[in-house]
């Protein structure tokens, strides 16, 4: 299975919006663009003009030298 599809796999409820429960997944930086490309495709998100809830499920992304720590789960607040 290729990386593209295992990321794809463990993030399709969050990039469906349908999630319930938290998950930390480690990605690279491309993998971390692919999902945001990805959500943003499927939810008609401009960059840059995030809502501070996104369907009670938010992408956390901190990068890490070369490793990229994706969190996601329900009721974060995205401003802050």
């Amino acid at each position: 299975m290729s990386v593209r599809r295992l990321i794809h796999d463990k993030t399709k409820d969050f990039i469906n919006g349908t999630g319930t429960e938290p998950d930390t997944i480690l990605l690279t930086p491309d993998m971390a663009m692919y999902l945001a490309e990805e959500f943003r495709n499927r939810h008609d998100i401009t960059p840059g003009k995030l809502p501070d809830k996104l369907y009670g499920m938010q992408l956390i992304v901190m990068q890490r030298g070369d490793v990229v720590v994706a969190y996601t789960g329900g009721g974060w607040d995205v401003s802050q």
